[in-house]
């Protein structure tokens, strides 16, 4: 007898085979995790939309508050000598604003007319509170730091507090106003002036005359400076003059 002829049946590749193509395996995995991929895909969308959507609101609460403040700008005085009373009236219209814009940007600007209103209406104390409020608030490079430095520095003057209104003004040096070094040396000097010390009043005098600027002019400088001089020799060959009192 012949040996029958054993046919050996030829196997097809499977999925278990270990021989799938690339196009089956992608085919395979994103049938396992579509629905991660459409989550994730959904939740990114919706994270923008909420982003947007934020951004969208807070963009419209600054329009809004910079169109106000337009026109609340229009009402203030503008002019230095202007009388209290046209300060005094501002002032609550001031406060009510800052107080329905919070965390816009452009209320630090009302802060600052606000702060300058109370040192015009001879109110120092709230001039300081507010001051120290906008210190707080904007960082060391803001160009509104040496206008809250500078009310500051008058409110504190003018309320008798002489070492911190010297204070003020060297902070607004050592932060580095340039613009500001001739008002800044001016103020030092008079403010040294009012303590007696009138060799350092002739030092910071001599340093506001010496850097460029308009203000204060240059004869009101050499003036005053000469009148510190004259006050500085006797002081120095009999002792300082009786001194202003510093702060209380």
């Amino acid at each position: 007898m012949g040996l029958k002829k054993i046919k050996v049946a030829k196997k097809t590749p499977d999925k278990d085979s270990g021989l799938l193509s690339l196009s089956e395996r992608w085919d395979l995995w994103f049938e396992k995790n579509s629905r991660y991929l459409i989550g994730g895909v959904v939740l990114l969308v919706a994270l923008a939309g909420a982003i947007w959507g934020v951004t969208a609101y807070w963009e419209s609460l600054e329009a809004r508050a910079r169109t106000e403040y337009v026109a609340l700008l229009g009402k203030l005085p503008v002019v230095d000598g202007e009388s209290p009373g046209e300060w005094e009236k501002r002032i609550p219209e001031l406060d009510a604003y800052i107080q329905a814009h919070p965390g816009t940007k452009i209320v630090i600007n009302a802060r600052a007319d606000l702060l300058q209103a109370f040192t015009k209406v001879g109110r120092y104390e709230d001039a300081v509170r507010q001051g120290n409020l906008m210190l707080k608030e904007i960082d060391p490079r803001h160009p509104l730091r040496p206008i809250a430095r500078e009310q500051l520095a008058i409110a504190y003057d003018a309320g008798g507090k002489i070492d911190d209104a010297l204070q003020q003004w060297n902070e607004m040096k050592r932060e580095g106003f340039e613009s500001y070094s001739r008002v800044i040396s001016w103020n030092l000097a008079r403010l040294h002036g009012k303590k007696g010390d009138f060799a350092r009043a002739a030092q910071e005098y001599e340093a506001a005359l010496k850097t460029e600027g308009a203000y204060p002019d240059s004869a009101l400088l050499e003036d005053e400076l000469a009148r510190v001089r004259l006050r500085a020799a006797p002081a120095a060959e009999g002792g300082k003059a009786e001194p202003a009192k510093g702060n209380s």
